[in-house]
């Protein structure tokens, strides 16, 4: 795991990132850093060993834009290849931390199929 990563966050992605609830929530207006803090968050919590459940509007929002971001965050946090992502179920395994993340669309909920 890479040390010394610095991070500067708005006082509402702070806010976000700093809750102890089990569904959190942050809406603001385009650019507000939504998908940076939420990427963020999904890294961290996947890290500690968690399984995190995420969901976008539909499959370009999920795949395109979240799960990037989430891919990114882990690249800097873990470096690549220190996590398994199926892009085709949208699912990233983490295998030091057994933790998982997994997506949904709003489109097909369906499409959350192996959650246990």
């Amino acid at each position: 795991m890479k040390k010394n990563i610095k991070i500067t966050l708005l006082p509402h992605q702070k806010q976000l990132l700093k809750s102890k609830k089990s569904y959190v929530a942050m809406i603001c207006g385009r650019g507000a850093g939504k998908t940076y803090a939420a990427s963020l968050l999904c890294a961290i919590c996947a890290l500690s060993g968690d399984r995190i459940l995420v969901g976008a509007q539909n499959y370009k929002a999920l795949s395109i834009n979240l799960f990037n971001e989430i891919t990114k965050r882990l690249d800097e946090i873990i470096g690549f290849n220190n996590y398994h992502y199926n892009r085709g179920q949208t699912i990233i395994e983490i295998p030091m931390s057994r933790g998982v993340i997994y997506g949904f669309t709003y489109e097909n909920i369906d499409s959350c199929r192996r959650i246990y």
